[in-house]
């Protein structure tokens, strides 16, 4: 795998998290109507497990989808409703959201009238295999969407995530221990019915994948791709990877390739 190969992993890693994000669904925020808990539910689930299927394999993981509130039992001590695990493919997901008003103050139930924010916190644990690949995932996500008493819906959050095992590679497996880290900075989602501006209309999401063994005789190396979004779907992504910077435009309509500067 070349330096290129590599660093446009680590972009199309990047954007995998934000599939739901990008959506042109009926889950955003409006500025009409006020935001029901399972919208806001459904806007807080990113596709946290795409970096993770997209690395090990063509095979990506099943998604899953956003909790039902009804499901999930408020516990007085954490201030927080937790919700019944879900089982993906080896991967056990386990999820919490704490709802909070304008003052950042948790409360007991989701209100219309005074959430301002919700706040997700996720693991995933398990093995993943498939065919000579297997894996142990161990990843800790947690997302703040605020803006529910305005219509404009911001994400901001991180995740971390390691990724330890054995990668078939045609004839050979090959060692990986990837550690993958996710930061996202005031992401302003779309709004719902927004048609063609279905894309974030600003923020920067960005995501290091440092491989302790190398991909493809490579030898260990960092890869950051910062990623900014202005409401279109051309997005600029700057990648460093081994003392090597690109600068490129990822069009997130999929319509065309990533484009770089020479």
């Amino acid at each position: 795998m070349s330096i290129t190969r590599y660093s446009r992993l680590a972009i199309l890693l990047a954007t995998a998290t934000l599939a739901s994000a990008c959506s042109d669904s009926s889950t955003g925020p409006s500025e009409v109507q006020p935001t029901t808990l399972s919208q806001a539910l459904a806007d807080l689930q990113l596709t946290a497990l795409a970096p993770v299927s997209a690395q090990l394999s063509t095979s990506p993981v099943p998604g899953f989808g956003a909790p039902d509130p009804a499901s999930c039992s408020y516990d007085t001590t954490a201030k927080s409703f937790i919700c019944p695990n879900v089982s993906v493919t080896g991967i056990t997901v386990t999820r919490s959201f704490t709802v909070l008003d304008a003052n950042g103050t948790p409360q007991s139930q989701f209100d219309q009238r005074t959430t301002a924010a919700v706040r997700m916190k996720t693991t995933f644990a398990g093995t993943v295999t498939t065919g000579n690949t297997s894996v142990a995932v161990d990843q800790q996500q947690e997302i703040t969407l605020s803006g529910l008493l305005t219509g404009v819906h911001t994400l901001n959050g991180s995740s971390l995530g390691h990724v330890v095992g054995s990668v078939s590679g045609g004839r050979s497996t090959v060692p990986v221990s990837t550690t993958i880290g996710t930061t996202i900075t005031n992401l302003v989602l779309p709004a719902a019915g927004s048609g063609v501006n279905r894309w974030p209309r600003s923020g920067t999401v960005v995501v290091t994948i440092a491989n302790a063994f190398g991909v493809g005789g490579l030898p260990a190396m960092t890869s950051t791709a910062s990623i900014s979004f202005n409401g279109t779907s051309k997005a600029a992504v700057v990648v460093t990877t081994a003392g090597f910077t690109s600068r490129c435009t990822l069009d997130l309509s999929g319509q065309s390739a990533m484009t770089c500067a020479p």
